[in-house]
């Protein structure tokens, strides 16, 4: 039995797929008026896991624009 040349897997793509951009349920707490305050730190929790903060906090430049 022949050993795999890798053993790690790319998070970014499974099976083909890349799952950086794939619709995903980030928290499982829905917001409403009373809940702001657990819910805002549940959902800045989720998005920084999934590196995503940079598109939140503007710390990622915008693209430049073609004509």
């Amino acid at each position: 039995m022949a050993a795999s040349s890798s053993s790690t897997v790319n998070q970014t793509e499974i099976g083909g797929v890349r799952t950086e951009n794939v619709p995903m349920q980030v928290i499982n707490l829905r917001l409403t008026k009373e809940n702001y305050f657990s819910w805002s730190p549940a959902m800045t929790m989720g998005i920084a896991a999934r590196d995503r903060m940079i598109y939140i906090d503007g710390s990622n430049p915008e693209p430049a624009k073609t004509s």
